[in-house]
């Protein structure tokens, strides 16, 4: 069964978490939870990145495939289709990466 978003929402499959430092050392899981993907900003708030997979008809600038920045304390966790996504409104997004 498919879900479409309504209105302003969008579906986003979150980044997949890291398990290998930068330095390739496997971490385990409690280090994984601490080290969320993502770049730090302004007032200690970490961000994440993710593709949406849906998007609602006014979503406005962002579109199905966008690779997207987003507050990584939003979001509505849902597993559609048999995949753990997110369902969150459009001004959660912080940006969309160019390429």
């Amino acid at each position: 069964m498919t879900v479409r978003p309504l209105l302003d929402r969008i579906h986003v499959r979150p980044a997949a978490d890291r398990r290998l430092s930068p330095g390739g050392i496997v971490l385990p899981e409690i280090r994984r939870e601490r080290m969320k993907t993502g770049h730090q900003v302004p007032g200690e708030e970490k961000t994440r990145e993710g593709v949406v997979t849906a998007a609602g008809p006014r979503a406005g600038d962002v579109q199905i495939g966008d690779r997207i920045l987003f507050y990584g304390h939003v979001g509505f966790p849902a597993v559609i289709d048999g995949e753990e996504l997110l369902v969150m409104k459009n001004e959660d997004v912080l940006g969309v990466f160019d390429g």
